[in-house]
């Protein structure tokens, strides 16, 4: 049995590709950690991320923060769109 090392930012667990626990995993906002991955530069001071460029974790502790109820995303896209709508509604803008 293989075993692939998925982490949500805060925390890392291990299991096997493909498994109920797999699936889990990801609706919770657990990725797969690559170990040949490049850490993420850093954006520069004064230049905020973008939410596509974030990820689930990130996205989830932005919500977290601004008091945005993402109620049932837990994809990366569904989430995005949550949040993009809630920034747009802030600053005014319409469809």
């Amino acid at each position: 049995m293989k075993l692939i090392e998925m982490t949500n930012g805060e925390a890392t667990i291990h299991v096997e590709p493909g498994s109920k626990g797999h699936e889990k995993a990801i609706g919770n906002g657990f990725e797969a950690k690559s170990p040949k991955a490049k850490p993420a530069a850093e954006p520069k001071t004064g230049e905020p991320k973008a939410f596509a460029e974030m990820s689930v974790a990130e996205l989830k502790a932005v919500a977290a923060e601004f008091n945005v109820d993402l109620g049932e995303a837990t994809k990366k896209a569904d989430i995005v769109a949550v949040l993009e709508a809630k920034a747009d509604e802030a600053l005014g803008k319409t469809a």
